[in-house]
């Protein structure tokens, strides 16, 4: 029995790794040449579409490094306003450092 993770199918819930291991075995068996035509070409098949799940999955990585880059590159563009905003404020600091050395 398959086990299903939260509401989706198996299959949409697959991870990299499951997918790309298991392409990786379709390939091995599509290469050991021991399949007739009609199990090879259900299994080509089946192996573009898991090929097709693992670029999904890498796609979806990407987009969400992206968002967290720009995110953070956000988040430091603000802090470099703020500080730019109060140059006297952040020189004292440095001052105050500077007589504690």
């Amino acid at each position: 029995m398959t086990e299903q993770k939260g509401n989706g199918s198996p299959e949409n819930e697959i991870t990299f790794e499951e997918a790309f291991g298991k392409l990786g075995e379709m390939v091995q068996t599509l290469e050991g040449g021991s399949l007739s035509l009609e199990e090879a070409t259900r299994l080509y098949e089946d192996g573009m579409k898991m090929a097709q799940k693992c670029n999904e999955l890498l796609n979806k990585a990407e987009l969400r490094i992206n968002t967290i880059q720009e995110s953070f590159g956000e988040q430091m563009r603000l802090l470099s306003s703020e500080l730019k905003l109060d140059p006297e404020e952040d020189g004292s600091d440095s001052d105050i450092l500077d007589d504690n050395l």
